[in-house]
C-alpha cells in the first residue's frame, strides 16, 4: 500500500458474510464478519475540510466475539505519503489471532520480487480476531476500502493505492522416520 496522507485505507480478511457486503446493524453487517484488518487510519485531529491531513498505521484488535477496536501503532512512526509500505500478516487460524509487521519500501513502487527490508517500522503481535475462524466459516475473502481520500486527475499521489497482494498457505505435512 502506498502511504495515505489524507485518509484511510483498510484491508480486511473475512468470511462469506463479509464478502456479501451487507451494511446494516445486525450480525449481517460486513464489518462484524471479519477475522482481522489493518492499514492506514485517519487521525481525527488532523481534519481539514472533511479530509484528514495525517494518518497512522493500525491493526484491528478483536475479542473473538464480534467486538474490538482499531489499535494504532505504538511506535509513533510518521507515515510518509510518498512511500510504499509492505504489510505482512501472519494469520494463525486455529489460534484465532494474527501478527502484523509493516515495512517502509521507499518512494519507488515495489514489485512482489522486491526484497522486504530487515527491520519493520511497526509491529503488532498476537492480535485476537474479531470473530473466530470457526464462527466465520473460515476466511474466504479479502476486502479493501478507503475513506476521506481526495481524488485528483492532476495528482494521483493523493489517492490511496494498493498493489502486490499475495496470499500464501502453509501446509503442515506428516513426517515418517524409519530407522
Amino acid at each position: 500500500m502506498q502511504g495515505s496522507a489524507s485518509g484511510a485505507v483498510y484491508v480486511r480478511l473475512g468470511g462469506d458474510a463479509h464478502l456479501m457486503g451487507n451494511i446494516n446493524n445486525t450480525d449481517a453487517n460486513y464489518l462484524y464478519n471479519i477475522a482481522c484488518g489493518f492499514g492506514f487510519k485517519s487521525v481525527g485531529n488532523g481534519a481539514s475540510g472533511n479530509l484528514y491531513t495525517n494518518s497512522t498505521i493500525f491493526a484491528y484488535r478483536g475479542d473473538c466475539a464480534g467486538g474490538g477496536e482499531m489499535e494504532a501503532d505504538a511506535s509513533g512512526y510518521a507515515v510518509d505519503s510518498s512511500h510504499w509500505y509492505r504489510f505482512v500478516a501472519r494469520v494463525e487460524m486455529k489460534q484465532n489471532r494474527y501478527d502484523l509487521a509493516v515495512y517502509d519500501m521507499g518512494a519507488t513502487q515495489p514489485t512482489l520480487a522486491t526484497a522486504t527490508p530487515v527491520e519493520p517500522v511497526a509491529t503488532f503481535t498476537a492480535l485476537p480476531f474479531r470473530r473466530t475462524a470457526r464462527d466465520l466459516g473460515g476466511i474466504s475473502c479479502i476486502s479493501i476500502s478507503t475513506c476521506n481520500n481526495p481524488n485528483s486527475a492532476y495528482d494521483d499521489t493523493l489517492s490511496a493505492r494498493v498493489d502486490n497482494l499475495r496470499v500464501e498457505h502453509e501446509k503442515f505435512g506428516t513426517m515418517i522416520f524409519i530407522r
